[in-house]
């Protein structure tokens, strides 16, 4: 039966059901990682077929990664890497909230409206596959702020590391912290502003959508299971430096809330890595 073994590497990276369950590695290189040591590896001497599950569950940028995988292990017959990116992602530090808000800087509008919470098994509710089935079981820490009245909480970071030309992409994931303890199964776009400033935006590869989560769980106060909506936030820049500045507000502008006074929304899984051109 090893004589006729295809190989079939689980790829989908959408938000709901996501193998790339850690924003601090590129996911993009560990998947390059499994082509290189089958083509490598004696123990795969004999493989007979290598295939990938399913683009209808990825983005667009990981399907153009793997036909050009594709290409250059299956068809060329190339042993070499083809991608000269590290796999741990070093642009910025803490991109998941585990240890705090170690590594940002914080703007509070008032007092307690801005802080890190922890839900055991939140990670796990936003998709990230299989992330309980073992430590370290990421994104259970998550930024919390609370909008207040007066002024928008704000945390930011440098960007660091970049290659002035390169394109970037962030993502972000984000929610709404009542409907999440209330068990509410509202479908809505979060009033929460992620920008990145000192780089050339994107505009047309950068967008931000609603999606549900894929398993139904009893996270919040309401009985039985439930469904919760989240959004990603995906911004692609331009370097124009070595350096730039990430922004993430309960406002989405200087002079306006967009949402209601006393929302309190969350976010984590904050993955800044190379984009494909």
């Amino acid at each position: 039966s090893e004589r006729y073994l295809v190989l079939n590497l689980g790829y989908f990276n959408c938000p709901y059901l996501s193998t790339s369950v850690n924003p601090g590695v590129n996911f993009k290189v560990f998947l390059e990682m499994i082509f290189s040591l089958a083509a490598n590896d004696s123990e795969f001497f004999g493989l007979r077929g290598f295939q990938v599950y399913h683009s209808e569950y990825v983005d667009e940028e990981l399907v153009r990664w793997a036909a050009k995988l594709f290409r250059h292990y299956c068809i060329e017959g190339k042993t070499s890497l083809l991608s000269p990116d590290p796999y741990a992602l070093t642009h910025i530090r803490n991109p998941d909230f585990d240890d705090g808000l170690s590594g940002w800087t914080v703007a509070a509008a008032e007092a307690d409206s801005i802080e890190v919470k922890y839900l055991d098994g939140f990670g796990y509710f936003q998709g990230r596959y299989l992330n309980n089935a073992e430590p370290p079981n990421y994104g259970n820490h998550f930024l919390w702020m609370k909008r207040s009245r007066l002024r928008p909480n704000a945390c930011s970071q440098a960007i660091g590391d970049l290659r002035p030309g390169k394109l970037y992409s962030v993502k972000v994931l984000s929610g709404d912290y009542g409907d999440l303890l209330n068990g509410e199964d509202v479908k809505k776009m979060l009033p929460l502003s992620v920008s990145i400033e000192g780089a050339e935006v994107i505009a047309d590869k950068s967008f931000q959508e609603e999606w549900r989560s894929n398993y139904q769980n009893d996270l919040g106060a309401r009985s039985g299971t439930y469904y919760y909506w989240m959004n990603l936030h995906r911004i692609v820049f331009r370097a124009t430096s070595e350096e730039a500045q990430l922004v993430i507000s309960d406002w989405i502008g200087d002079a306006d809330p967009g949402g209601p006074i006393g929302q309190e929304i969350i976010c984590n899984f904050i993955e800044i890595q190379p984009y494909l051109e």
